[in-house]
């Protein structure tokens, strides 16, 4: 590379200080000094290409790093910048090309496979990108950058385990590294580890105040975690950090309606699909404030723009079934609960309420189906037990009903409808007492309507079984 005047030294020594002190236009100003004592000196070129790329002059660094590799063709260093610059710029091709030229030059030079090995990644190549970190790491064990590029290989290519081992080692050499923590925050999330995501969000936040994604998908996690308010926080930090995060919008808008603010939410999904109008996750959720909120037809138009744009949204499905079984369009509403449940099997809220809509319809032999199905799945689904219990009483079988709503008692023992349906079961029985029981119950539980029976109704029942008039159904 030739060699350099003291006053040449001087300059680019000065300038480095000034460059890691951050005061980079202090260093240009060293380094066009020194260029002009020495203009052959390609050192001083390649030094202030980097300065001008660390000011995103990507177009004086490149002008600067050719003539340094003008001046020195092995000038490894030059190249592996200028492919820096070409990647800047979005010139990938031509990165690969100039870190191949530095490696070339430079066998042993970790940085330039890291280089290359990250570059290949941006262009998915990502078995090419594990080739080159792998040498990278194999050649400078320390080099936390090449851990941290390797483990986003690792996390493209699926190979989860991997990637959080990479992300481990990456902070453990650089624990200040912000974007390691992030993104074994986010492996860990996927696979429900929770508290280790929270605890890496909370230094990814600690180390980079300014993350908004960090945010985000904090807010996310103590969402799950339970913790509303919390998540609500995080995510509106997130929008003032970056208005156009479309997850932070409809994060914050789950949040709020399951905080019952539900004009907030909508006004949030109306922001998400503002950013993203083809979301099909925004849509649904939009269609479950609006359905709440009273707005039944919108709320149908929103799950089926949902549906359009990903026909295998099986939630999207469901939540139309059940507003259009609102709106008594009962054929439809059995069809869409079809298709959820073609997509989803084994959906125990979905055969529960598609047992609703084929028991409005008048299928009960379905109805009962449904909700047994939908019991086997999850015996701890109460509803399905209650459904169950009145489609047997419909269907005249007392002792199922009975059954059932025994059960729903079990589970909640303040169930006041539970306790007024079982009555009406034991009185279509003739079981007078036992009726007479239930219904108190009932009444205490709920005076105002004493589960599903009126005190006009029972007092009827009571006064004909006392004149004898009062006879038992039979089963069918």
């Amino acid at each position: 590379m030739g060699n350099t005047t003291p006053a040449v030294a001087a300059l680019n020594r000065s300038a480095q200080e000034k460059r890691v002190k951050g005061d980079l236009d202090g260093a240009l100003a060293d380094y066009t000094k020194a260029i002009e004592l020495q203009p052959d000196f390609a050192i001083t070129y390649n030094n202030r290409g980097y300065t001008r790329l660390a000011k995103n002059d990507i177009a004086g660094a490149l002008g600067d790093f050719e003539k340094a590799i003008s001046l020195d063709p092995n000038y490894h260093g030059a190249y592996s910048n200028r492919g820096d610059a070409h990647r800047l710029r979005g010139d990938l091709a031509a990165a690969v090309n100039d870190y191949t030229k530095a490696i070339e030059l430079q066998p042993d030079f970790a940085i330039g496979y890291n280089n290359r090995g990250f570059t290949k990644l941006t262009m998915k190549d990502v078995a090419g990108a594990l080739t080159d970190l792998g040498k990278a790491i194999s050649l400078d064990p320390n080099c936390g950058d090449a851990y941290a590029n390797r483990g986003d290989a690792h996390k493209l290519h699926g190979d989860v385990a991997a990637a959080v081992d990479d992300y481990t080692k990456a902070i453990a050499l650089k624990p200040t590294n912000a974007s390691a923590h992030f993104n074994r925050a986010e492996l860990q999330r996927k696979l429900g580890n929770l508290q280790p995501a929270l605890e890496d969000f909370n230094r990814a936040i600690e180390l980079n105040p300014s993350f908004p994604i960090a945010f985000c998908n904090r807010g996310v996690v103590k969402q799950s975690l339970g913790d509303l308010p919390g998540a609500l926080a995080d995510f509106s930090r997130a929008i003032e950090l970056n208005a156009k995060i479309a997850a932070a919008w409809l994060n914050r808008g789950t949040a709020r309606r399951a905080l019952k603010d539900l004009a907030g939410a909508l006004a949030d999904f109306d922001q998400a699909l503002a950013l993203k109008p083809d979301w099909p996750d925004a849509l649904n959720n939009r269609g479950l404030v609006k359905r709440s909120l009273g707005d039944l037809a919108g709320a149908s138009a929103d799950f089926s723009s949902a549906i359009d744009l990903n026909p295998k949204f099986a939630a999207a499905f469901m939540n139309r079934a059940t507003v259009r079984r609102s709106l008594e369009d009962l054929a439809n509403s059995v069809a869409d609960f079809d298709q959820a449940l073609a997509l989803k099997p084994d959906w125990p809220d979905a055969l529960n309420n598609r047992g609703l809509a084929r028991q409005a319809l008048g299928d009960l032999p379905g109805a009962v189906a449904d909700f047994s199905r939908a019991i086997e799945l999850n015996p701890n689904l109460r509803a399905a037990w209650y459904n169950r219990g009145l489609a047997h009483h419909k269907q005249k079988n007392y002792d199922a009903a009975i059954a059932d709503h025994t059960k729903v008692i079990a589970m909640k023992p303040d169930h006041a409808d539970a306790y007024g349906n079982r009555s009406a079961a034991k009185i279509a029985q003739g079981d007078m007492k036992g009726a007479a029981a239930d219904f108190k119950k009932a009444a205490a539980l709920d005076p105002a309507n004493a589960g599903s029976m009126t005190f006009t109704e029972f007092a009827a029942a009571i006064a004909a079984h006392t004149r004898g008039l009062f006879t038992p159904d039979a089963p069918d």
